[in-house]
């Protein structure tokens, strides 16, 4: 069998912090500080949709 090189970066590791940062991020907000926060992320989601289809009719 060939060896393989080592890991350089553990995607498992990484996901599992990042979960656990924003869990507690979350937990330090009040009820409308969530509502806030996760209306701004759908808002930038939004923006990123948007600009995807633009890309898309403009190649079109």
């Amino acid at each position: 069998m060939v060896a393989t090189p080592p890991k350089t970066f553990d995607a498992v590791a990484s996901s599992r912090q990042w979960r656990e940062t924003t869990s507690r991020e979350l937990d330090a907000m009040s009820r409308a500080e969530r509502l806030a926060h996760y209306a701004s992320l759908m808002k930038q989601a939004a923006g990123k949709v948007i600009s995807s289809d633009e890309s898309k009719m403009l190649k079109a």
